[in-house]
């Protein structure tokens, strides 16, 4: 009798031991998935880039979208915790800069294409902690008082020390205007560049955190003497991390019982998003960018 209770106990531990395992076939009993969604069928995809020239003992803090933070405090490859779908729009700001440094966001916004986006610069330099008025510069074109007037029209400064200034140049032979811009950036004016065609002013401008700007301005159309038979309002956009400008678009709408629009003004957020507004027959008109699309809707 005990030795049959021997063989009835170990065949009953056998039995269950078999079960316990999965019965001796088919893995540990479960698959694992992809990172942030992107295995398996997934579609969503990170967002990030790299960090440069942060001072040792600091930290930079970083915002997508104006919600997802990000700090950081090393040098070198980073990524945010909220993965996007394909088609989502993404905008990396700076949000809070190191003590003693400005930070500047390279190819900060754009659209998820089915890809992780990996190539978003982020680059700080020290401000050297001095105060007060630096020296004056010329920043627009060497022109004769004799040959053209030039009027200020206007500037904007981001955070990080981004800066667009607009003038007009108007020649004193022809009393054609024409509106000029120049970037200031990495502590340095650049090259002044002709924003708009020949009779164009009343610039307006605003920078975005990532350094990227929409003008808007009143573009006129000449006749053969120079005189202006109708106007519309244009709006241009400034890219930082190309260090370029975009072609003219019409914000205004065309009317033939006034076409002469004016007044042009214009206001961005931090994801790249404007607003323009303008003067047209004595009411005021306003019409939106959006940045996803990159169109005035």
């Amino acid at each position: 009798m005990k030795t049959e209770r021997v063989k009835f106990s170990l065949a009953m531990c056998t039995a269950m031991l078999v079960a316990a395992c999965g019965g001796g076939g088919g893995g540990g009993g479960g698959t694992s998935g992809g990172v942030g969604g992107n295995g398996g069928g997934g579609s969503s995809y990170t967002v990030g880039g790299a960090l440069s020239g942060l001072a040792a003992g600091q930290s930079v803090v970083l915002r997508n979208n104006g919600g997802d933070s990000l700090t950081r405090s090393v040098n070198g490859a980073f990524t945010f915790a909220t993965a996007l779908t394909s088609g989502s729009a993404y905008a990396v700001t700076v949000f809070g800069n190191p003590a003693g440094q400005t930070c500047t966001v390279g190819n900060g916004s754009g659209t998820v294409a089915a890809t992780n986006v990996s190539n978003i610069a982020v680059s700080c330099a020290n401000t050297g902690g001095a105060t007060g008025w630096g020296s004056a510069v010329r920043i627009s074109n060497a022109r004769s008082f004799l040959d053209f007037d030039l009027f200020a029209s206007a500037v904007d400064v981001n955070e990080t020390g981004v800066a667009v200034a607009l003038w007009q140049e108007e020649s004193t032979s022809s009393g054609v205007d024409r509106l000029w811009a120049n970037v200031y950036r990495a502590g340095a004016w650049g090259t002044p560049t002709a924003v708009g065609d020949p009779g164009s002013l009343e610039g307006s401008v605003s920078v975005m955190p990532n350094g990227d700007a929409i003008v808007v301005y009143m573009q006129q159309t000449l006749d053969a003497f120079n005189f202006s038979t109708s106007q519309r309002i244009h709006a241009k956009r400034y890219q930082y991390s190309s260090n370029t400008w975009s072609a003219a678009a019409q914000v205004s709408v065309d009317s033939a019982t006034d076409p002469y629009p004016m007044e042009p003004s214009v206001a961005t957020d931090t994801l790249g998003n404007a607003v323009a507004v303008w003067n047209h027959g004595g009411q005021v008109w306003g019409r939106p960018y959006d940045q996803a699309s990159a169109t005035w809707s």
